[in-house]
């Protein structure tokens, strides 16, 4: 059996939608910016989900609400890791998955979003960042809300 040991954030990033002269998104706050933590499986604080929509508002989810609704389906993220570690049994790393809240609470738009190395293996990715597509979160208040969750996944003993 492996033991896996993940390291969920949520962390902010700005966004415009629809114009062109969107400005460059930030990069994703890490645990150490956020005072050594972020949302995850422990008890660290996290960072306001935030972004902008077209008109300037920008959309709240609170980030344990997204939390909630990421671990309520993270045993089939962990099934799709496990079908990596099927492949290579030292399979590690970290898969940041970018998503859109629409105003209904809908995700708009997934896509894996690298800040760090790859993660080795293509179809683990793809697995999980499909996953974040099919989840509903409650509506945002103000906006839409733009979230990047990194997840780290390590074979156990």
């Amino acid at each position: 059996m492996t033991r896996l040991s993940t390291m969920i954030v949520v962390a902010a990033l700005a966004t415009a939608c629809g114009g062109t002269s969107a400005p460059a998104p930030k990069q994703p706050a890490t645990p150490e910016d956020t005072g050594g933590g972020g949302i995850g499986l422990g008890n660290a604080p996290g960072v306001p989900a935030r972004s902008a929509d077209v008109s300037g508002k920008n959309g709240r989810i609170p980030p344990e609400e997204i939390q909630k609704v990421v671990r309520a389906d993270f045993a089939a993220m962990k099934r799709c890791y496990e079908a990596g570690l099927g492949r290579n049994p030292n399979l590690t790393g970290r898969i940041s998955t970018k998503f859109v809240i629409d105003l209904e609470g809908h995700v708009a738009s997934a896509e894996p979003f690298e800040s760090g190395p790859a993660f080795p293996d293509a179809d683990v990715v793809a697995c999980v960042v499909a996953r974040f597509a099919t989840l509903t979160f409650p509506k945002p208040e103000g906006g839409i809300v733009t979230v990047v969750y990194p997840i780290v996944f390590n074979p156990g003993d």
